[in-house]
């Protein structure tokens, strides 16, 4: 019983953490799935790209660290008594059993009670990190240009003009060249950052749309390229650190205004959105449902840096200021509650 029991902690944790270390360093399937018909030494990468994540983490992130750790400890707890009691019942009808299938019984009930904790909370935590984020962008969206309050710098955040799949017109693209049109037109732009992915010789985001933002009538001379902002991140952090920007007007479909919106607050730009027309598709559904809960991540747990440029270092904890002491002793009080919490629920493992 007991190893049967520590062979289902060991494989439920192993695929947890695998799941993890390969969403953190593929954020597209597509590309670990290449890369293994590839044939590419995944293990020496996958660790190299691991470890970069903490490479810029410092007494915050730690702090911030143990305050999430004992949250999902104590959601952990909650559910596993949510599911005690509403599967106790049926689980005592079937104790008096032969030593051996009740063993079994047992072990299989431990592991779906285990399993079905683990799942609501990875469920609890995705969905909170959305409604965080999507309520946060909610009072600074503007659906009508006119009622934007101030004229502003433009960050429009850049997308391919082709669809990937079929090469056909991509509408995002089009529909933030019109939204980006519809502000110039209201008197709210001062100036416009296009930032984008240049990666590749032959893919050029920013200047796709300089040229199709010149033909839709707005003067080049308002217009200036960012041409690493290759991941939203980048995008906001560059526009403060190498633009000097610290208002902007952000123009990208809703479902990537609310992530900017979130990114923009936690490094002091003030922003508004201004959505480009444009609905989801269950793919982009599903990834933002993951790329939210990441940027928070990013900022969060791992300090994220962009990949050109540096954020300016924080000032670390004080034990000496009045402030610093309060949070550090709320995150040791939860985190020992939570110990403590996880310690009982465990026992009736």
């Amino acid at each position: 019983m007991r190893v049967l029991k520590f062979i289902g902690w060991l494989i439920l944790w192993l695929t947890l953490s695998a799941s993890v270390m390969v969403f953190l360093y593929y954020q597209d399937a597509e590309v670990f799935l290449h890369d293994l018909a590839e044939g590419k030494d995944q293990t020496i990468r996958l660790a190299k790209g691991t470890t970069q994540y903490f490479e810029h983490a410092d007494s915050w992130n730690l702090l911030n660290v143990t305050v999430i750790m004992s949250s999902i400890l104590l959601m952990f707890a909650a559910n596993d008594l949510y599911i005690r009691r509403k599967f106790g019942s049926k689980k005592e009808k079937k104790k008096k059993k032969p030593t051996s299938k009740g063993d079994a019984y047992k072990t299989g009930i431990w592991f779906l009670r285990l399993s079905g904790a683990t799942i609501l909370v990875l469920v609890e935590v995705v969905l909170l990190c959305n409604i965080w984020i999507v309520g946060w962008s909610l009072p600074d969206t503007y659906t009508d240009a006119s009622d934007v309050p101030e004229k502003s710098a433009v960050l429009l955040l850049g997308t391919n003009k082709k669809l990937r799949s079929t090469g056909g017109e991509n509408l995002y693209y089009t529909y933030r060249i019109n939204a980006v049109k519809e502000l110039y037109q209201a008197g709210k732009v001062s100036s416009i950052i296009i930032s984008g992915d240049n990666g590749r010789d032959t893919y050029n985001e920013p200047r796709d749309m300089k040229y199709d933002l010149i033909r839709a009538g707005i003067p080049e001379g308002l217009i200036k390229l960012d041409f690493a902002g290759f991941r939203t991140l980048d995008s906001v952090v560059r526009l403060k650190l190498h633009f000097k920007k610290e208002k902007a007007i952000i123009v990208s479909q809703r479902f990537h205004t609310e992530r900017a919106l979130f990114l923009c607050r936690q490094f002091d730009v003030q922003a508004r959105a201004y959505p480009a027309d444009g609905l989801p598709t269950m793919n982009m559904v599903l990834r933002e449902l993951v790329a939210k809960p990441k940027a928070m991540l990013d900022v969060f747990v791992f300090n994220m840096q962009p990949k050109y440029g540096r954020i300016p270092d924080r000032k670390p904890l004080d034990l000496n200021q009045k402030e610093d002491q309060l949070k550090l002793t709320y995150a040791a009080l939860l985190f020992i509650a939570a110990l403590v919490i996880a310690a009982r629920s465990l026992k009736n493992y």
